[in-house]
C-alpha cells in the first residue's frame, strides 16, 4: 500500500512507531502516553496493567479521536470492551468469522483467545493467501517483567489463524479488525489543515524521536497539534 505521508494511515503508523520502546522501566514517557490527566494512583496502577488495549486507546487519542471512553478517568478492565463498542459505533468493525478481513496499515487487529490487540504498521502479502503483518503492541514485558511497547511480526492464514510469530501454535486466531478511516470519520482526527501539514513536515522525524525521549517536548507538541486542529 502506498501511503501519502500526511494520510491518516501514515500518521497512525508514525505515532505507533514513536511509541515503541516506551514502558514501565521509564514511567514518565510511558504514562504520558497511556494516562495523561489520570490521578497519581491510576497512573501508578497502569504501570502493572497489561498495556495492549491501553496502547490502542492512547494512539486513538493521540491521532485526535474524541470520545469520553478515551479520556480520564480510566475505568480498569473496560478497555477491550470499549475498543469493540467504539468500532461498532463507527461501523469500523470487520468480523473474522468467515475468514480474514481486509487488513491495512493503521488498522487494529484483534486476536483471541485470550484477547489481544495491536496496531498494524507494515503488511506483506507473499502470494500464498497468507498475510504477514508487523504490529505495534502494548502488553509485552521486558527482561525484568515490566510492561513495554514493542513491534511483533506475525503471519495470518486466510481463515485468520496465527501461523507464525508470537501466538502461533496456540490456537489463536484473528477475531476481528478495526478500520482506521471509519474511526476517524466517526470520532474525528481525520486530517490537519495545510498549515499544520507544513509544520509537521518541517518537524519530521526529529520531532518524533524527541517526542519519545523528552516528555516536556511531547506535551508541547500535543498542544501544538490540538491548536492546529482547532
Amino acid at each position: 500500500m502506498s501511503l501519502n505521508f500526511f494520510s491518516g494511515r501514515a500518521r497512525m503508523r508514525s505515532l505507533a512507531l514513536a511509541a515503541v520502546g516506551l514502558g514501565a522501566a521509564d514511567p514518565g514517557p510511558y504514562l504520558d502516553l497511556l494516562g495523561p490527566g489520570e490521578s497519581d494512583a491510576m497512573r501508578s496502577a497502569m504501570l502493572t496493567m497489561s498495556g495492549c488495549g491501553l496502547t490502542v486507546r492512547a494512539l486513538w487519542r493521540e491521532i485526535g479521536m474524541k470520545d469520553d471512553r478515551l479520556e480520564p478517568p480510566y475505568e480498569p478492565g473496560v478497555v477491550m470492551t470499549s475498543i469493540q463498542s467504539m468500532a461498532h459505533e463507527a461501523d469500523a468493525w470487520s468480523d473474522a468469522g468467515d475468514g480474514l478481513p481486509e487488513l491495512a496499515i493503521g488498522d487494529v487487529v484483534y486476536v483471541s483467545e485470550p484477547d489481544h490487540v495491536g496496531t498494524i504498521v507494515d503488511i506483506d502479502r507473499p502470494g500464498d493467501g497468507s498475510v504477514h503483518v508487523t504490529t505495534v503492541d502494548g502488553g509485552s514485558q521486558d527482561a525484568s517483567g515490566r510492561q513495554v511497547v514493542v513491534t511483533y511480526k506475525r503471519a495470518f492464514a486466510p481463515d485468520g489463524d496465527v501461523t507464525a510469530g508470537p501466538m502461533a501454535g496456540q490456537g489463536r486466531r484473528v477475531f476481528g479488525t478495526v478500520a482506521l478511516p471509519a474511526m476517524l470519520r466517526h470520532f474525528g482526527g481525520a486530517s490537519l489543515d495545510v498549515g499544520g501539514l507544513a509544520m509537521l513536515g518541517a518537524a519530521g522525524l526529529g520531532a518524533a524521536v524527541a517526542w519519545r525521549n523528552l516528555p516536556a517536548l511531547r506535551s508541547a507538541a500535543r498542544g501544538l497539534v490540538r491548536r492546529i486542529r482547532s
